[in-house]
């Protein structure tokens, strides 16, 4: 019955793994829309933050290469396109949570 499923390509697993960080992205960008409006936020509001950009950061990067090391010989240019959002995404995420995690430096 499951036979005729084709396994994902490398390009459709980049997405996938680039949805992680992005998503991660967006919610810490919503959470800093949304905040002026909470008043005082406690500090461990922010730590919550700061896990969640660090763990699509790590998720992103992390991802990335194992697919890079799992399917290389799978990697075509609509496959590295993906690879490449999905570092920029990372990206996005740590430049978030550095920021947090060392405010004024």
């Amino acid at each position: 019955m499951f036979e005729s499923f084709r396994p994902p390509t490398a390009a459709e697993r980049f997405r996938g793994i680039g949805a992680l960080p992005l998503a991660a992205f967006c919610a810490g960008q919503l959470f800093f829309t949304i905040a002026p409006l909470f008043g005082r936020i406690p500090r461990w509001g922010f730590r919550i933050v700061e896990a969640l950009l660090l763990a699509g950061a790590l998720a992103g990067i992390g991802g990335t290469l194992w697919i890079v090391v799992r399917q290389r010989e799978d990697l075509d240019v609509r496959a590295l396109a993906w690879a490449l959002a999905a570092i920029i995404a990372s990206a996005l995420c740590a430049s978030g949570f550095l920021a947090l995690a060392f405010p004024g430096r």
